[in-house]
């Protein structure tokens, strides 16, 4: 009876540790750092993105959105945003990266969200391993001049901060 009781104790322990874990990661407050610096450079980027064949000489004026396919709610929220609205009503360049080993996964990810904007597999996650990104969902702000101007994580409400701070509302 007490090693029932144990196992019990134990299991829920870990039901609560999994849910504690989960609400953290995917309901970050609004007061985390959601400005994140970087020393990665325009061609930095141009690089990583030329090996998943999005070939281009700048990012001037930018939006790069890196992201798992199965990112939380407010994350592909968000991203439907930028797919929809954004895409057609902002003056920038719109790209979605996902992180995914599999391109099944990948082709249902851009098949459900209905992506309009381009979107590119990165299979190896070169964009963490190069430290490009610190985290995902992020979304990132390359200005006139090609310089990242913002970085902020996706899907915490921070939408319309980003985009007054990137002067693109």
């Amino acid at each position: 009876m007490e090693f029932m009781n144990f196992l019990i104790m134990n299991r829920l322990f870990f039901c609560f540790f999994l849910f504690t874990f989960f609400i953290i990661g995917c309901a970050r407050d609004n007061i985390e750092a959601s400005h994140y610096a970087t020393d990665k450079t325009e061609n930095d980027w141009i690089t990583y993105l030329s090996e998943l064949k999005y070939n281009v000489t700048s990012l001037q004026n930018h939006v790069i959105l890196v992201m798992y396919p199965t990112g939380c709610s407010s994350c592909t929220s968000e991203l439907k945003w930028w797919n929809t609205v954004g895409n057609k009503e902002l003056d920038a360049k719109i790209i979605v990266v996902v992180i995914e080993r599999h391109e099944s996964a990948f082709n249902s990810f851009v098949e459900i969200h209905e992506l309009s904007i381009p979107a590119f597999r990165d299979e190896n996650a070169l964009a963490i391993e190069s430290e490009l990104v610190p985290m995902t969902p992020i979304k990132i702000y390359f200005d006139k001049d090609g310089k990242i101007i913002r970085q902020m994580s996706m899907g915490t409400g921070n939408l319309s901060n980003f985009l007054q701070e990137i002067s693109l509302k």
